[in-house]
């Protein structure tokens, strides 16, 4: 098991409650995306694959108020 990636604190709380339940996707995502580097992608294609995110997040707000 690899050393856990710095992480904003919403995240790191989040990854506990989980791990707590024992349920750990949220750190095997991490340790995967450590050993696998990003691909580069252009504005549009980043664009293209946030899109169904974003349309949830306006949904159901970011969780801020």
């Amino acid at each position: 098991m690899t050393a856990p990636m710095p992480v904003a604190e919403e995240l790191a709380e989040l990854r506990a409650r989980l791990e707590r339940r024992a349920d750990p996707t949220l750190t095997h995502l991490w340790e995967q995306s450590a050993s696998h580097p990003a691909l580069p992608i252009g504005e549009a294609e980043a664009a293209h694959l946030l899109e169904p995110f974003l349309v949830l997040r306006d949904l159901i707000g970011d969780g801020s108020g």
